[in-house]
């Protein structure tokens, strides 16, 4: 995994220099790692399914990371609140749902994929 090593080489001092914990810093690079590969300029699964479906690399890698856009979160939901990566489940019961709540209004945003039928005023609050 090239992108692991190329990101914790420049990285680890920074989120060492912070405070985090050893292990939540790994994790905290190997999830940017893994969202790499949707995200341009690397965007190499996009590239994948670029040529599966005929489309263009490039929009196919936007579409991916906008689908995917949770995924760069979820470094940080570890990060701040550290006790969800080593806690208890007492100490992270709390964040753990509003955190849950959050990247699933997130997951459903791009597209809205909840109110497909309603019309897109009444999406942006601007009513029917």
């Amino acid at each position: 995994m090239p992108a692991y090593i190329a990101i914790v080489a420049v990285m680890g001092p920074t989120l060492d220099g912070f405070g985090v914990e050893l292990l939540t810093a790994h994790m905290f690079v190997f999830f940017f790692g893994v969202a790499s590969v949707i995200a341009p300029p690397v965007a190499i699964e996009a590239y994948a399914a670029a040529s599966i479906s005929k489309g263009l690399p490039i929009g196919t890698a936007v579409e991916a990371t906008r689908i995917g856009a949770m995924i760069f979160l979820v470094p940080f939901a570890f990060v701040y609140p550290p006790a969800l990566l080593l806690g208890t489940k007492a100490a992270a019961a709390a964040p753990v749902e509003h955190q849950l709540f959050s990247l699933l209004a997130l997951a459903a945003s791009p597209r809205a994929h909840w109110s497909a039928s309603t019309s897109s005023g009444c999406r942006s609050g601007k009513g029917a």
